[in-house]
């Protein structure tokens, strides 16, 4: 049998640590060549400064930009003007939560970002955890979700752990903790858990229970067996029989068919939003 939990960290609301400010700077080469480098089909911010005049305007630009990006690594600041977004997540929010600030961020902070990301990753050292997908050169979301269902249905096929019992799958802020359990021995999945709880805590994390599910695979025969829930930080974990992991529907018999079902409908989404433009006489182009 096979428990797989999906959990969220998310930066915890306190003050940042003193000395946080990234030693390298922006050169003007890279902030030219990521400008000439946005997709101007793609929508502006709030700001309403397009990608067209980004990449058009790159050889001008790029000073200009460059000691911008500089000033906010050095102070540790992002310019307000960066960050703001009107597009809720949900279609009612309720709280602060219910927004996503980077959905329609700028396109200059978006552009910001990247360059970010680069100085970041030239840091890491060599010995980084393979298992950890997001911001990684030629690393995909795909390559996460292939890689985790082959592990659980090779840990299913043999019955036993091909490795490690324990594993830990990461793509930025989604992580998933896997374990075969043998003999109903939890131990190593509850501490992997725990462990997992308090890494996040003594980092600045703190694990949204609310996102987070518990998913059992257990193909035997045998009578259904019952397991105490999991708990984090005090609350009890949602125990499902599907969850949705980086746009795929993950079901507990590991099965295909609420994904492939959720395909045409999306599918028909885009299809009606393509015909309400047909009949608005927009240009294709």
């Amino acid at each position: 049998m096979l428990m797989v939990l999906s959990a969220q960290p998310t930066v915890h609301a306190q003050s940042p640590p003193q000395n946080s400010a990234i030693s390298s700077s922006c050169e003007e080469s890279d902030v030219r060549r990521v400008f000439k480098r946005v997709n101007t089909r793609k929508a502006s911010g709030p700001d309403s400064i397009c990608g067209r005049v980004l990449k058009a305007c790159a050889d001008q630009l790029a000073p200009v930009f460059t000691d911008i990006f500089n000033l906010s690594l050095m102070l540790s600041t992002v310019p307000s003007s960066f960050k703001r977004s009107t597009i809720p997540k949900k279609p009612r929010p309720s709280g602060l939560t219910d927004y996503r600030p980077v959905a329609f961020t700028s396109v200059v902070m978006k552009c910001f970002e990247k360059l970010v990301r680069d100085l970041i990753n030239s840091s890491l050292p060599a010995s980084m955890d393979p298992l950890q997908f997001a911001y990684r050169h030629n690393r995909f979301t795909d390559d996460t979700i292939a890689h985790l269902l082959h592990t659980t249905l090779t840990h299913l096929d043999k019955g036993m752990a091909t490795s490690s019992s324990t594993i830990i799958v990461k793509f930025a802020d989604d992580t998933v903790v896997m374990d075969l359990i043998s003999d109903n021995d939890k131990r190593a999945y509850l501490e992997e858990i725990k462990h997992l709880e308090n890494w996040c805590q003594g980092n600045n994390l703190l694990l949204n229970v609310s996102k987070t599910k518990e998913l059992i695979v257990d193909c035997s025969k045998k009578q259904e067996r019952h397991y105490q829930p999991v708990r984090i930080n005090g609350t009890t974990v949602e125990r499902v029989d599907s969850f949705r992991y980086l746009g795929v529907h993950i079901l507990q018999d590991l099965s295909w068919s609420r994904h492939t079902n959720s395909l045409p409908k999306k599918a028909r989404q885009h299809l009606y939003h393509l015909r309400c433009l047909r009949n608005f006489r927009l240009p294709f182009k």
